[in-house]
């Protein structure tokens, strides 16, 4: 419970960069206000990167120096919870009309457990002998 925690505290942080970045891109400038996906992968890439350090450090407590193999399965991760958050964006945003900033808030959360099962046990998994 207390690493979902940590968890949850590092995606916080992540969201609101993922969320400032999107908002500056798509109610920023012209280009972006008509590429929504476009937005909304990169702002989603930039918070995942700085979620992968935090998470390895702070959140799994990983000593493990094989940070090539660990980022690449978080990446793994972080594109199936981006493929899973676009499959809902266009969903809400494009079919039910729903508002994109309410249809990326229930992205994050159905992602959230996505992500942290998946980081949990496989890509910080620790290792017994």
């Amino acid at each position: 419970m207390k690493q979902f925690i940590k968890f949850v505290i590092v995606g916080s942080v992540n969201t609101a960069i993922d969320f400032f970045i999107y908002f500056s891109l798509t109610r920023g400038t012209d280009f972006f206000e008509q590429h929504l996906l476009s937005a909304n992968i990169i702002a989603f890439s930039i918070a995942a990167t700085n979620s992968f350090f935090w998470n390895k450090k702070w959140t799994f407590r990983d000593q493990g120096k094989n940070y090539h193999v660990q980022y690449s399965k978080f990446l793994i991760v972080s594109i199936g919870g981006l493929i899973l958050s676009q499959g809902i964006f266009v969903l809400g945003v494009h079919y039910l009309k729903i508002s994109d900033i309410i249809t990326k808030l229930a992205a994050v959360v159905i992602v959230t457990f996505w992500n942290f099962a998946l980081n949990k046990w496989w890509t910080f998994k620790k290792h017994t002998l």
